[in-house]
This record gives C-alpha cells, sequence and structure tokens, in this order.
C-alpha cells in the first residue's frame, strides 16, 4: 500500500493555491525579520557611537556581529521576493541576484558564527589571564586580523565549490526560493562542506571557551569566601585579571566580587547569544543534512536569520551597558548617555549652540531690549 500525505488528498490547482499562500507568508515574515535586524542593529552601532563606555575591544567583535546581521537583513527582501514571484516569470537577471543573495546570506551567517567564537576568546583570555596578556593579545592590528578572517573565510568556503562544480546558487526551483539549487547532482556534497567547514571549529571554541569562564567564576567566587571568612590569616588568591595578589580586606573582596560579577554578566549575555544563534540555525542544518522537503527547508531558513534581530533584544534586555545607552536612545534622553563620546558631546554641543543662537536671534526681531543707561544718575 502506498503511502500518501495531506497534499495527496488535495486537488493539483488547490495544491498550487495553498503553497502559494504559503510562500506569500514566509515571504511577509522574511521582510519583517529583515527590517526588525537592519533596526535593531543599527541600535547597536548607535549605542557603540555616543557611549564610549561601549567602546571596548570586546565590542569592536560584537560591532563586526552587529555588521553582518545587518547585512543579512539586508538581503533578505531578495527572498522575500523570489518566494512572492511565480517561476514563470523568473528571468535570467532574476536568477543573478538569486545567486548573489545567497552567496552573500551564507557569508553573512558564516561571519556571525566566526566572529561568535572570537567574541568567546576574547571573554576566556580577558577573564582568565593577565591584563598584560589580553593587552598583548587584543591589540588593534590583532583585532583587525580576526574581523578580516571572521569575512573571508566564510566567503572563500561559500564560493570556492561552486568554480569546481561542487554546488550550485541561483533560484532553486524545486523550494522557490533564492538557495542552493537541490536538483545538481552535487547540492548535497556542497551542503555537508559548508557545514563542516563553518560549523565544527567555531562551535569547539565557543564551549571551551565559555566552560573554562563559568568554571573559573565559580572556583574564584569560592577563594573569594574563603578568603574573607579567615581572617587575617595571609593568603594569595588570583584576581579577575589572573594576577595572584595577597588576601583583601572584606571591602577589597566585595570590591573583587563586583568586578567579576560585572565580567560574568557581561560573559552571560554573549553566551544567550551563542544559545540563540544555535537554536535558530540548527533546525535548517538539520533538515539540510537530511535532505527535508522544500516546504520545511523554507520555514527552517526563516528561522535561522531570525537570529539577527534577536542579538540586539539580547542586548537590550541582558547586556548591563547596552541597557542603560538603549534606554537612552529610545527615550531620547542624550544627555544621560553613561561617559558621551566624542562624536555625542560634539553633536550636543552643535546643537546648543544652534538653539542659543536662535533664542539670541528671536530676542533681538521680538520685544526690543530697554538699555538704561547710568551716565545721568
Amino acid at each position: 500500500m502506498e503511502n500518501s500525505t495531506a497534499f495527496d488528498k488535495i486537488p493539483v490547482q488547490d495544491e498550487n493555491d495553498f503553497l502559494r499562500y504559503l510562500r506569500k507568508v514566509d515571504g511577509i515574515l522574511d521582510l519583517t525579520i529583515g527590517l526588525l535586524a537592519v533596526i535593531g542593529n543599527t541600535m547597536v552601532f548607535i549605542a557603540y557611537a555616543v557611549s564610549k563606555q561601549l567602546q571596548t575591544k570586546t565590542n569592536i567583535l560584537v560591532l563586526n556581529l552587529a555588521m553582518a546581521d545587518f547585512l543579512t537583513g539586508s538581503v533578505i527582501p531578495i527572498f522575500a521576493w523570489s518566494l512572492f514571484v511565480d517561476i514563470e516569470y523568473i528571468e535570467p537577471w532574476m536568477e543573478i541576484m538569486c545567486v548573489i543573495a545567497m552567496a552573500l546570506g551564507q557569508a553573512f551567517i558564516g561571519c556571525s558564527m566566526i566572529t561568535l567564537a572570537f567574541i568567546a576568546f576574547n571573554r576566556l583570555v580577558l577573564i582568565t589571564k593577565r591584563k598584560e596578556t589580553y593587552q598583548r593579545i587584543f591589540q588593534r592590528r590583532n583585532i583587525a586580523v580576526f574581523i578580516a578572517i571572521s569575512w573571508t573565510v566564510p566567503f572563500i568556503v561559500d564560493t570556492v565549490p561552486l568554480f569546481f562544480g561542487i554546488g550550485q546558487l541561483g533560484f532553486d526551483e524545486v523550494a522557490h526560493i533564492c538557495g542552493a539549487k537541490t536538483n545538481h547532482p552535487y547540492a548535497y556534497l556542497y551542503d555537508i562542506l559548508i557545514v563542516t567547514l563553518l560549523i565544527p571549529i567555531p562551535m569547539s571554541v565557543i564551549v571551551y571557551s565559555y566552560a573554562r569562564i563559568f568554571l573559573f567564576i565559580r572556583r574564584h567566587n569560592q577563594k573569594l569566601t574563603a578568603s574573607s571568612g579567615k581572617g587575617t590569616k595571609p593568603q594569595t588568591v588570583s584576581s579577575v585579571s589572573g594576577k595572584y595578589v595577597a588576601e583583601p580586606s572584606s571591602s577589597r573582596v566585595e570590591k573583587e566580587r563586583r568586578k567579576l560579577q560585572k565580567q560574568a554578566d557581561i560573559s552571560k549575555n554573549l553566551f544567550y547569544v551563542v544559545v540563540v544563534f544555535v537554536i535558530c540555525l540548527s533546525p535548517h542544518l538539520l533538515a539540510v543534512l537530511f535532505r527535508a522537503g522544500p516546504y520545511v527547508l523554507n520555514q527552517t531558513k526563516i528561522m535561522g536569520v531570525s537570529n539577527g534581530f534577536m542579538n540586539p533584544i539580547l542586548y537590550g534586555v541582558k547586556h548591563p551597558h547596552f541597557r542603560m545607552v538603549f534606554a537612552c536612545i529610545l527615550s531620547c534622553r542624550w544627555k544621560d548617555v553613561p561617559q558621551p563620546s566624542r562624536i555625542l558631546k560634539s553633536i550636543m554641543g552643535r546643537s546648543h549652540r544652534k538653539k542659543n543662537f536662535t533664542t539670541s536671534k528671536a530676542g533681538r526681531g521680538g520685544t526690543p531690549t530697554v538699555r538704561h543707561s547710568t551716565s545721568g544718575v
């Protein structure tokens, strides 16, 4: 007895209408996700620009992640368009647009993955190593190299196999969306190469780094608790920077604990970003590896790109520094931005001078001021 599905019981015309309706819904979801990703990550750019407190070496990498998510959101409308258009209206220039969009989209997501690994490594060195070690590894020159790697490697992995006839990008008539063409003889090999070359190494770095961080924080808190309860007996405990210092007083212990807790909160927030990224992307990776049907592929692809607008939400809810700056930006309280940057001070200074000039001009053009002379008194 042959297997049947729900779609087998639908007349062909009704089935096409039903799938066309689903594609339109998916297209609307894509457009919404793309718009939210562009707006949310623009907020990250603005926050970084206006607050000197956010202009740290870690946040340079966070900014790189935001740029990858922003660009992903920028190409999503092309995927949405491919869901709306009917196959008979596909023209050669549209095929080229799909090739460009898919190549860029895959590279941007790969850049996000590698950047998350560099962020995890950055937090590991910052919290568990000496300050000198951190400054030596994360010099601006080295950070520039890390960023270059995060963009270059995904583009190489994404495009080089195509020159050897492994896979083909364009409008996939099976899934009815821009993507890797599923009817190509080496389509599955192409998908395997993308997954195996871009996922395992960054994920290993991420898991190892955050596991080491949280183990270090737990041990360090235990040492601080033990040292604060032993009176004046000399002890040595490792500080957040990795140095070994003499047993601190109770106030110094509390200061050290607060400093460590602050770094832990930031690390937790960045770890949440990784968790959300994995949750969003995993269904699509599994769908690709297990050759799921076109409808499942489309739904999981939407879930995969939705990660781009979730990161700014996580920063706004959980990150202690971004949360404060986002609140000031959304309420237009620019004067309350913590540690305003030179750019913000310059803009506010110009605005203040312009306001004073306008007020002065209005005063001269309005009621004349009476000047009393004291010469005749």
